[in-house]
């Protein structure tokens, strides 16, 4: 079986990317989000999650290649997805999916990171 691909190294790169583009930016309450150390990894990820939100909420630009998906409902599908995910890692420990979820919520963190260093990388230019 071949072994599943790890997001933890380039979700951990590109959170000390972004805190360096927000310092860079003055975006004082991503940076606190990125570097706060009263601040959760569960929440540094709602914040990274609604600071994507006030990004890409509403825009429709198209981000699939087949035109059917849009940067808010991507964003929307994917943050429903990753708070499911997200409750069920809390409880879900023993079944026989709790390492697939993880994963798949790890891919998740990795997609809102890249995301938001691509959109802040355009942004300081």
């Amino acid at each position: 079986m071949p072994r599943a691909k790890s997001y933890v190294t380039p979700t951990k790169e590109n959170l000390k990317k972004l805190e360096n583009l927000a310092e860079q930016m003055e975006d004082f309450k991503l940076y606190k989000a990125l570097c706060g150390k009263d601040v959760t990894e569960r929440k540094r990820f709602e914040i990274l999650w609604d600071t994507y939100k006030g990004l890409a909420g509403g825009d429709n630009t198209k981000v699939a290649t087949d035109g059917r998906a849009s940067l808010s409902s991507r964003y929307n599908e994917n943050y429903k997805r990753w708070k499911q995910l997200s409750q069920w890692a809390d409880t879900d420990i023993d079944s026989k999916y709790a390492d697939f979820y993880a994963q798949e919520r790890q891919m998740l963190e990795w997609y809102v990171t890249e995301s938001l260093v691509d959109i802040y990388t355009v942004l300081a230019e």
